[in-house]
């Protein structure tokens, strides 16, 4: 532990970081094969062992549907070893809204990897997202923020009352970015999904698509976390007539880049404030 100040950091030596200041408190913790950053200001409520909650919360997820991990359900699963319906009540709740977002995407979300096993890498994150939100929700605080491997869900505003901001990255120069995106009420959500740090990941239940629809990177602002990391990844599997329907049909706002490094926006783009060359902090 270090103390500068009034300000005290703690670590426990599995990657867990821990700020405590007078107008809040800050959190770095390993989850999910990426980093969950935290930061909360003005919190009325107890904050001590915040992050062995937000840990548990989000553990609790990873072994249930980690694709990765040998033992876990979602593993046994894809290699035929368990029958989906013979899964746990919530495991089978979240094939379901996977299904009924496949739906409202009009296709272009597809829990269904190519070869027909179920993946729900592409929901369960944002769930872990929002469950992480309602345990920060409990803090009472002035305004929270929860970042889990980029995507975004925040709540009330900063200790100064601003509304919160965050940035979308370039995916030709990661030190740079392409837009800030003021999060405020209606759209305190954001998600990116891309082919810039993870290769060709996505694949896209809708067939070949023309090369002016193809982008490297969807960025997508909703109402909540579910919907804009569904949607990204939507966009990135149906190109531009699915970030229209983002847009028209869910009230979101996308930004979506294509391989030549242009930009296209659908919905209320004047929340999307800084423009390319803007340094990412």
């Amino acid at each position: 532990m270090t103390s500068i100040g009034s300000v005290t950091s703690t670590g426990d030596g599995a990657g867990v970081r821990r700020i405590d200041a007078p107008d809040g408190v800050r959190l770095v913790v390993p989850t999910m094969g990426t980093m969950a950053s935290i930061r909360v200001d003005g919190p009325r409520g107890d904050t001590r062992g915040l992050e062995g909650r937000i840990t548990a919360v989000v553990d609790r997820l990873d072994r249930e549907f980690s694709r990765w991990d040998p033992r876990s359900p979602a593993s046994a699963v894809a290699h035929g070893r368990l029958r989906l319906g013979d899964t746990s009540a919530e495991h089978r709740a979240v094939y379901a809204l996977a299904i009924d977002w496949r739906n409202r995407s009009g296709g272009a979300f597809d829990p269904h990897r190519p070869d027909g096993t179920v993946d729900l890498a592409g929901i369960v994150k944002a769930l872990a997202i929002e469950r992480v939100g309602a345990v920060l929700d409990d803090l009472d605080a002035v305004g929270w923020v929860c970042n889990i491997g980029g995507d975004v869900l925040v709540a009330g505003t900063t200790m100064t009352g601003r509304p919160w901001t965050a940035g979308i990255v370039d995916p030709a120069d990661r030190s740079s970015l392409i837009r800030r995106v003021r999060l405020l009420a209606r759209h305190r959500a954001v998600a990116t999904s891309g082919t810039a740090e993870r290769g060709a990941h996505i694949w896209s239940p809708l067939g070949d698509q023309s090369t002016s629809e193809r982008f490297v990177q969807a960025s997508v602002v909703a109402a909540d976390i579910v919907t804009a990391d569904v949607l990204a990844t939507a966009v990135m599997a149906g190109g531009a007539t699915a970030a229209a329907l983002a847009a028209s049909e869910h009230g979101c706002v996308v930004l979506a880049v294509r391989p030549d490094g242009t930009t296209a926006t659908w919905g209320l783009d004047r929340q999307l404030q800084t423009r390319r060359g803007a340094h990412a902090a």
